[in-house]
């Protein structure tokens, strides 16, 4: 049986981020055969608080789904403070480290330590565990280039604690078997820091299409979450923080509301940036505006159907160093997508090859405003683009089919029919 080790801060129950798709990761893993160990924190995104009724200030060992999940204290901080993040990052790794370093006293290698960024500082640890056990192989998987957004936002202002950080990343980089990560463009800015990288595998994320389908929304549910049934739906929904550049739908609903009766906003998720905004529609006194909280799964899926036109918002400088995970979402239901996004990024490349939206210039409420009242006037280039948003779903990002495909990129299948392994040279 082929045993793996995961580590990462983020695991389920997180509902959104990257824990959402670790948990799911290591389930498909279990339900195959693997032996799937984890040292992850407790649970706190995208809220941002301790959602666990356990203990965070000590371990615990649990088993969800046939996985063996350590969870290990962390620090829990103000997101919206640079430095209380920098002190989370560094709590996880003081603490996973510890982890770790027990279950190498077990002597129980793992045939592959999968472990996840950010935290940039988790890499450490994933090498440390590798330094005993040589024959492990190294999978270091990016789902964030943390470092690069955050000084490229002007999160990290310090020239020094950059220098540093960008030097233990190369460090992990031309120490790991594989470097993996989610999109195209993130790859290639990977490739670009070392040619001493020993091999890049694309990992994107997947959705999960038995929960996330078209369907027409239930009366009750625009009732429960007073949503207008006679106006178009203009949809943001994911996480609401800094990089995001959320500001941006404020001023297009200002713009749009001047001219236009039809248009209804809504902005739903959860984040550190969630009463900033809240309290700024307030002040302008939006009317066309409506801002929900994170939805269950169930409701989520109605929320997606009632859009008819979703939002992909980020900054123009974090356009190729993040792939919006919401985008695998919006496309499994079916969704038309505006997205900001420069040319030549990877989220603008897999729009307009698969037809499934429109991107526009980043921090520009006038161009999104423009579009708006374009397909306003076309509803049929609507309908199309959502026909084509399920079938590049269907095609693309079924789960089994992403992680299968991973696998055996990274040459780890495990037959459950004939117990055998494909052994790493």
């Amino acid at each position: 049986m082929k045993r793996i080790l995961v580590l990462g801060i983020n695991y389920a129950p997180e509902l959104t981020g990257i824990g959402k798709y670790t948990g799911e990761f290591c389930e498909f893993m279990a339900a195959e055969g693997f032996e799937v160990q984890v040292v992850t924190g407790y649970p706190y995104y995208p809220s941002w608080e301790h959602i666990d009724k356990k203990n965070p200030f000590w371990y615990s060992i649990e088993n969800i789904a046939g996985v063996e999940v350590c969870r290990c204290p962390i620090f829990i901080p103000n997101p919206q403070k640079i430095i209380l993040r920098i002190l989370q990052d560094i709590s996880f790794f003081i603490s996973s480290f510890i982890a770790v370093t027990l279950l190498l006293f077990k002597r129980q290698r793992a045939d592959v330590i999968f472990v996840i960024s950010p935290s940039v500082l988790n890499g450490l640890t994933g090498l440390w565990y590798k330094l005993w056990y040589q024959r492990v192989k190294f999978v270091y998987h990016v789902q964030d280039l943390q470092i690069d957004a955050a000084g490229d936002l002007g999160m990290i202002k310090s020239k020094w604690l950059l220098i540093v950080l960008k030097k233990i990343e190369l460090f992990i980089f031309r120490n790991s078997d594989i470097v993996s990560t989610i999109s195209e463009g993130m790859q290639t800015n990977i490739q670009a820091k070392s040619k001493a990288i020993k091999s890049s595998v694309l990992f994107p994320n997947w959705s999960n299409i038995d929960k996330i389908f078209p369907c027409k929304p239930e009366c009750q549910f625009y009732q429960r979450y007073r949503l207008p049934t006679n106006k178009l739906i203009v949809l943001y929904s994911g996480s609401i923080g800094e990089k995001q550049g959320l500001d941006m739908i404020l001023t297009t609903a200002m713009l749009v509301g001047h001219q236009y009766n039809d248009i209804h906003f809504v902005i739903s998720g959860v984040g550190p940036y969630f009463n900033v905004l809240q309290q700024k529609s307030a002040h302008i006194g939006l009317k066309n505006l409506q801002f929900l909280p994170l939805l269950d799964i169930d409701d989520y899926n109605q929320l997606l159907n009632v859009a008819w036109l979703h939002l992909v918002i980020q900054k123009e400088v974090a356009s190729d160093l993040l792939m919006p995970s919401k985008i695998t979402s919006i496309v499994a239901a079916g969704g038309a997508v505006v997205a900001t996004a420069s040319a030549n990024t990877s989220l603008f490349n897999l729009i307009h090859q698969h037809q499934f939206g429109w991107t526009i210039d980043p921090d520009s409420p006038e161009a999104l405003r423009n579009i708006i009242f374009r397909l306003a006037s076309e509803q049929e280039l609507i309908a199309l683009a959502k026909a084509n948003a399920f079938e590049y779903a269907n095609k693309n990002i079924r789960k089994e089919i992403v992680i299968n495909k991973f696998l055996s990129a990274i040459d780890c299948s495990y037959s459950r029919s004939t117990s055998t392994i494909l052994e790493t040279n």
